[in-house]
């Protein structure tokens, strides 16, 4: 369908540069314009419906909450998901923390060594 109103616009351009008539000229213009447009509509509408999921794939809102309510309860009980990785990244960073005496000494081999890591550039130019 979006293909006709092309096919029509394309007509009316047509006329236009045929036509004596300025005002006919201006009238087929015009519509050939409104045609142009409400065909890319038409194309960006069959476009959106053709890579949307379907409703009846939705939740349903009060599922949704259901789900919600479910993972907050289970968030406070330290049992949700993801919550195990959380929990052994913020031991090992308390660990390294706690064991250097309060931050007064290197975290890591790199930083024993003196390399702090970065990209090697370094401030200051040499002449």
């Amino acid at each position: 369908m979006p293909w006709v109103f092309f096919a029509i616009a394309f007509a009316a351009i047509a006329v236009a540069f045929r036509t004596h008539s300025i005002g006919l000229a201006m009238l087929c213009l015009f519509a050939a314009l409104g045609l142009i447009i409400a065909g890319a509509l038409k194309l960006a509408a069959a476009r959106l419906s053709a890579v949307s999921r379907s409703e009846s794939r939705m939740l349903d809102p009060k599922v949704a909450q259901a789900m919600r309510d479910k993972a907050k309860k289970d968030g406070s009980s330290g049992t949700a998901v993801g919550g195990g990785a959380e929990s052994r990244r913020d031991r090992r960073d308390a660990e390294v923390d706690g064991d250097s005496g309060g931050g007064d000494g290197p975290r890591s081999a790199r930083d024993a060594a003196g390399d702090g890591g970065g990209d090697g550039g370094g401030g200051g130019g040499g002449d």
